[in-house]
């Protein structure tokens, strides 16, 4: 009864996540939903009844989608780091540094607008 409970929960939280347009905020989403999930299993009796390798499977899939949050909302400044990226480079040490800020800024006002409703 608890792991239907658990599934049709997922469920939901699977569709939820889609209303999101940009793909990082659809894992944000998961990511922090799923790990509230994890840390509320590990803290009830519902672990004995999940068992230890549902809490551990699903831990690695917090990991995963904080991975993906990571990998897809950093793209856009981190592609101004590496020095080798040509068009970068061919720019004045003054021009890079204003290029990474302008884009640091726009993704942090991004992330800054985010709501995590419950």
């Amino acid at each position: 009864m608890v792991s239907h409970q658990v599934k049709a929960l997922q469920t939901n939280l699977d569709g939820k996540s889609k209303q999101y347009k940009d793909p990082s905020l659809t894992n944000l989403f998961l990511m922090n939903n799923i790990h509230y999930m994890v840390r509320s299993v590990r803290r009830s009796e519902a672990k004995d009844l999940l068992g230890d390798d549902w809490v551990q499977r699903h831990r690695r899939v917090v990991q995963q989608h904080a991975n993906q949050y990571k990998r897809i909302a950093w793209a856009k400044v981190l592609i101004f780091l590496p020095l080798p990226l040509h068009y970068f480079l061919s720019q004045r040490e003054e021009t890079r540094k204003k290029i990474y800020t302008a884009k640091f800024i726009m993704l942090y006002k991004d992330e800054v607008k985010l709501v995590i409703k419950p």
